[in-house]
């Protein structure tokens, strides 16, 4: 697919793009805007839209792997080539509570992981929150009107806003407890449903 990045959000990806290697290179676009020119679909950018070039995310880990075993497929079948492919476990460093929690500004990796048990969740918030559709911000409720009003917001009032999940669970291992905030999106992909899905059901019982 064809992605038109527009002003100095383009420039600033190109110059990125420059010290890669263009022939290995691996880029996720979250929040693009999808469009059609001359009947051919392609992405560009609106204020919301982030782009990741290389991270170290497990979702790319398993495109390098995937991506590894169609080139093998594809080789002639009088070629016989051993390697052992890394796997996902082997690559990811899982670390403590306490270990997360003295992380400092020189961490650079976009994540951590850790092994942790659920212990309950929040009960003190509202489990989804109401999104500009806008600028991506989230909205406060003024005299009943949803308006964007935070700093570097659009300053409109949103009729009918988006709702995004926001649950936070706390969690704790053999060396302490912290709270974790799961976004929209990893909660979206653990069940499959958005907020509106979630909602209706629970009308229809």
């Amino acid at each position: 697919m064809k992605v038109t990045l527009f002003d100095l959000f383009g420039q600033h990806i190109e110059k990125e793009l420059s010290k890669t290697d263009k022939d290995n290179t691996f880029i996720i676009i979250s929040c693009a805007r999808v469009g059609h020119y001359e009947g051919v679909p392609h992405l560009s950018n609106y204020p919301s839209t982030r782009i990741f070039i290389n991270p170290d995310h497990y979702s790319v880990t398993e495109l390098k792997l995937s991506w590894g075993k169609k080139k093998t497929a594809e080789l002639p079948s009088t070629v016989v080539t051993v390697t052992k492919p890394t796997t996902e476990a082997e690559t990811i460093k899982f670390l403590t509570v306490k270990e997360i929690k003295a992380l400092n500004a020189y961490f650079k990796k976009v994540g951590a992981y850790c092994q942790v048990i659920a212990k309950r969740f929040s009960d003190q918030n509202n489990w989804y929150f109401q999104k500009c559709t806008g600028c991506d911000l989230e909205l406060e409720n003024v005299g009943g009107k949803f308006v964007c009003s935070q700093k570097n917001s659009c300053g409109r009032t949103i009729p009918y806003p988006d709702k995004r999940f926001r649950l936070c669970i706390f969690y704790s291992d053999d060396t302490g407890s912290l709270a974790i905030v799961f976004p929209d999106d990893e909660i979206s992909r653990i069940i499959d449903k958005a907020v509106i899905d979630l909602q209706t059901d629970c009308a229809d019982i």
